[in-house]
């Protein structure tokens, strides 16, 4: 075709392409959208990439080049790809991602209403933060006292979290304005999560000063599942992740739910998360022990080395509970996910 002629074909650093068993997943972080296309197209499109689009037409059979031809189009019309008669202008930009070998990027909390380890809770505190940790979510169970969950929340904005997660069990007192409260006087706290509550829905809470836009400050959660320590490993087209290319990029080189994360139980012991059997005394030394190979074991495993999850499109997109596997198998596919890759469809 006359107008791509000379054209290169330029990937966009925003969009990336997964191989699956049954279909390939084009995907934008930008924009937060995605399409499916047959496998073939993965193929040709890393044979395009960087290529001139007339030189591979030149390859490929005459019967082929309408389906060539259209497929360029759906990409560049997607914005997916771009064209440019000068490759030197674009660059291609490195995937490597920077890292901190000794950081923790989050961490868990897990603390009973009824029986507080405080001892336990500043330790953990003080070690995550000393690792440069900036995102916490704090589940808290028996909530009854809101002098008691102030306190903890006290303590807890203190280190200066970027960014905190509240769970708790809803309850006739925990009303719109008792958690507006929570979100506006606690800065690190935008998102609350309320389980138990009659059906899953969101409210968003702002703040309106006269000739100036809304400023969002947090959103609640109302979740009708139950909350407890092994209520994770959830995979929905929810919780799949399409906007963070960063993420992308670390799930194609670390496990992509425990990677650098560290929880305290309700009983005061480190764990990976809350769902893992082993677990370790703090006692013995934060860094002795997240340093251990036993606690690091897990940060490496990718989906790349899990069953079923190594054919599936969804692979980078999704979080690697490796505590609920089927056949609790450190390599088994995680228990909670129903997606079949082989012929692209949930099972029940």
């Amino acid at each position: 075709m006359d107008k791509y002629n000379n054209q290169y074909f330029i990937l966009s650093s925003s969009c990336a392409l997964t191989k699956g068993a049954s279909r390939t997943l084009i995907q934008d972080f930008q924009r937060s959208y995605a399409d499916f296309v047959p496998n073939d197209y993965y193929s040709l499109c890393n044979l395009l990439n960087r290529h001139k689009i007339s030189d591979i037409a030149n390859k490929i059979e005459d019967s082929s080049l309408v389906d060539y031809y259209q497929f360029v189009d759906f990409m560049i019309e997607r914005e997916y790809a771009f064209v440019s008669d000068n490759l030197q202008v674009f660059p291609e930009i490195s995937q490597e991602l920077y890292e901190d070998k000794d950081n923790i990027y989050d961490a868990i909390i897990d603390i009973d209403e009824n029986d507080i380890k405080t001892d336990k809770l500043d330790m953990f505190l003080s070690d995550v933060k000393k690792l440069h940790c900036t995102d916490l979510q704090v589940r808290v169970y028996n909530h009854s006292d809101p002098c008691r969950l102030h306190s903890i929340l006290r303590k807890i904005c203190a280190y200066i979290f970027y960014y905190v997660e509240l769970h708790l069990d809803s309850s006739k007192y925990i009303t719109n304005k008792y958690c507006y409260d929570i979100i506006l006087n606690y800065p690190p706290i935008t998102n609350i999560y309320l389980y138990n509550a009659v059906s899953n829905k969101s409210i968003n809470y702002s703040e309106n000063t006269e000739g100036c836009y809304p400023l969002k400050m947090g959103t609640v959660y109302y979740v009708a599942a139950e909350l407890n320590d092994n209520n994770c490993g959830c995979i929905s087209d929810y919780s799949k992740i399409y906007k963070n290319a960063s993420f992308y990029r670390m799930s194609q080189r670390h496990n992509s739910c425990l990677y650098k994360k560290v929880s305290l139980d309700k009983d005061g012991y480190v764990r990976n998360c809350p769902s893992m059997f082993e677990k370790y005394d703090l006692s013995d030394g934060f860094e002795k022990i997240i340093h251990s190979p036993t606690f690091r074991k897990y940060w490496n495993i990718t989906k790349k080395n899990v069953d079923g999850c190594k054919d599936c499109e969804f692979q980078f997109n999704c979080l690697d509970c490796r505590a609920h596997t089927k056949g609790n198998g450190i390599f088994n596919k995680p228990i909670a996910c129903k997606y079949n890759p082989y012929i692209a469809k949930e099972e029940r």
